[in-house]
């Protein structure tokens, strides 16, 4: 099992241009655990909640991804209740 990247790498990489919004937000959408993933979230900045917030709301399990990991379902589902809880708060970063 390969094993995950920080939540700062991926900031690190996307800042780089090593990986765009999409991939940053597939690659945590892949990544499973509430507790890690909710302290991942928090860490997000707002461009990147936006895009996340984007994709979570379109995502259907089964959709084509392209370049990317496919999305965990219970992770998604997790990201949509946790992003409708925080929406005023998150998106105003």
């Amino acid at each position: 099992m390969i094993p995950r990247e920080s939540v700062e790498r991926l900031l690190e990489r996307y800042q780089e241009g090593q990986i765009t919004k999409r991939g940053l937000v597939l690659e945590l959408l892949s990544q499973s655990g509430s507790r890690r993933l909710s302290g991942a979230l928090e860490q997000l900045p707002s461009d990147i909640l936006k895009e996340l917030k984007n994709f979570v709301e379109s995502y259907r399990p089964g959709i084509n991804i392209f370049r990317g990991p496919i999305p965990e379902a219970q992770t998604v589902r997790f990201v949509r209740l946790w992003l409708s809880r925080k929406k005023e708060a998150v998106l105003t970063k």
